[in-house]
């Protein structure tokens, strides 16, 4: 699993110890032999042209990832607003003009055939 790998090995600065993975990578610090040898497998398999194109795949995902993270609530489940935005971006103009604007209004009248009630009001 990549999370066991650590990222950089090299000199150890004040209060650095070895293996530390809080440790925030520096300018100068080599990557450990795990990932060199995880990114040069990667090149290797052809997918990728260059180190450099790995790393910028891995970034991209953990950006993705961490636009995700900001997206959902703070009890882990998906924000219903975001979710409906980047559902209702693929809908046609078209079929958006279609959709009656008292729907949410008279639901049970579009869904089941029930009453229809100009003001909204429900009938139980």
């Amino acid at each position: 699993m990549l999370s066991l790998i650590p990222l950089v090995s090299g000199q150890e600065g004040e209060g650095d110890e070895p293996g530390n993975r809080d440790r925030v990578p520096r300018a100068g610090d080599k990557l450990s032999p795990d990932v060199e040898r995880l990114i040069a497998e990667q090149v290797r398999r052809g997918r990728y042209h260059s180190a450099d194109e790995v790393v910028r795949e891995g970034i991209e995902l953990l950006q993705e990832r961490e636009k995700e993270t900001q997206r959902s609530s703070s009890n882990g489940t998906v924000n219903f607003a975001a979710a409906f935005e980047n559902i209702a971006k693929d809908v046609p103009d078209t079929d958006w003009k279609s959709v009656p604007g008292d729907l949410s209004k008279n639901l049970d009248h579009y869904l089941y055939g029930g009453r229809r009630h100009p003001d909204g009001a429900r009938v139980c």
